[in-house]
């Protein structure tokens, strides 16, 4: 990228020219430095000369897409290493490494280059044994109301084990079989008499 214009003069010192090496790029992805640390797996090995730093993390396939179009324009790339830690933050920085033969689009789009803003998912740790709810489901005090056995309004305190967004995962408090209300309810009063019917929809506990 060109920073200077033909016949400009310039003061010594004045970056002039941009390179950028597509061959392998690598974008920077700024994460909350606790679900880093809960959903990051590390394979254990500390970096070298025992320095005091984040061990390597375990290489996983991430998906990419381009903002602009994220539909059209997907690639892939691999979990490569953590590059810093902000304290003011609390963020960590990791670098999602992709190889310029997985910058070319496969169907049709446009190829991964510099300078482009983009999403990207990374896999984490598995979670199992929970529930997914609706997040208006469970209020800000970690609970949940239920519809018990005798038909009536019943409120528990859950433990939710991580929220994104309008999807909540929550990891004790609630048991198979157990009637959620997902509708949303305007003063609550527990032990209330319900009338409700239960929708069917895909398995939540797994």
């Amino acid at each position: 990228m060109a920073q200077v214009e033909v016949g400009q003069c310039v003061a010594p010192g004045t970056p002039a020219v941009t390179l950028a090496n597509d061959a392998v790029l690598e974008i920077s992805v700024p994460l909350d430095s606790r679900d880093a640390g809960a959903w990051l797996e590390f394979g254990g090995v500390q970096s070298a000369n025992d320095e005091a730093w984040f061990s390597t993390v375990t290489p996983v396939r991430c998906q990419i897409r381009w903002t602009e179009e994220p539909d059209k324009n997907q690639w892939t790339g691999t979990l490569a290493r953590v590059e810093r830690f902000d304290p003011m933050t609390r963020t960590v920085t990791v670098a999602v490494r992709v190889t310029g033969e997985e910058a070319l689009s496969k169907n049709g789009g446009l190829p991964l280059v510099d300078g482009m803003f983009c999403t990207v998912e990374i896999p984490g740790k598995t979670m199992r044994q929970v529930y997914r709810l609706p997040r208006w489901a469970v209020t800000f005090e970690s609970e949940v109301y239920l519809a018990n056995a005798e038909s009536r309004l019943e409120r528990r305190i859950v433990e939710v084990l991580r929220s994104e967004e309008d999807e909540v995962y929550v990891s004790s408090g609630l048991d198979t079989g157990d009637l959620v209300i997902v509708t949303r309810l305007v003063s609550p009063l527990p032990n209330s008499s319900l009338e409700y019917t239960v929708e069917e929809g895909p398995e939540t506990n797994s």
